[in-house]
């Protein structure tokens, strides 16, 4: 597996910065902040390694 939990990461399409909460066979449960009005909101999908990068 190229990232492991704990990972932060986005899309290499672009997109916020996320953190990889769970892997499994090249694909990647990852979950970012989104700010919903005045406060943030916890959102999270799968993705597949070859969608994501790692951020430095």
């Amino acid at each position: 597996m190229q990232f492991a939990i704990g990972d932060r990461v986005e899309l290499k399409s672009g997109g916020p910065e996320m953190t990889v909460q769970t892997a499994d066979s090249g694909k990647y449960y990852c979950v970012w902040f989104n700010r919903d009005g005045g406060s943030y909101k916890l959102e999270g999908t799968s993705f597949i390694e070859q969608t994501l990068k790692k951020v430095s």
